[in-house]
């Protein structure tokens, strides 16, 4: 019996060092994504031009990230046909997810409906479906 409190005790303490060290890299990360967004220039308003560079730049990104998504999705459904499991669920949840960060990221789909980069509800959708498939991988994990 007591070691089962041990044990609990000391996944309950790895699990509170993994949740330190996941924040230590966020910070780190934001803090590098910060200095290079300065370094690339991004806090020049007069560089227009270097901005629809960058909107082309993502354009390509994302449709080669749909894609890519699309053919994963496909590949997942034929297995969850064959196999359902909840391990390959979550993986059609996590790339459904995916997938619809990567179109509604896309500056084609977002100018289409009339929105300018980084303007109105696209600025944050993306995230809702980030959120999705990271909640996805979180669920994977606990499994």
């Amino acid at each position: 019996m007591n070691s089962k409190k041990s044990l609990t005790k000391k996944n309950d303490s790895d699990n509170g060092n993994a949740a330190i060290k996941a924040v230590i890299i966020a910070v780190f990360l934001g803090l590098a994504i910060f200095w290079l967004s300065i370094f690339l220039g991004f806090n020049k308003p007069h560089l227009w031009i270097m901005h629809q560079q960058y909107i082309l730049i993502e354009m390509i990104l994302s449709s080669v990230n749909a894609i890519v998504l699309v053919y994963l999705l496909s590949a997942y459904l034929e297995v969850y046909a064959a196999v359902k499991t909840r391990f390959t669920l979550g993986l059609i949840i996590l790339s459904v997810g995916l997938l619809a960060h990567a179109i509604t990221s896309n500056p084609l789909f977002y100018m289409h409906l009339g929105y300018m980069p980084m303007s109105g509800p696209f600025m944050f959708v993306p995230s809702i479906f980030t959120f999705i498939a990271v909640m996805a991988l979180v669920y994977l994990s606990k499994q």
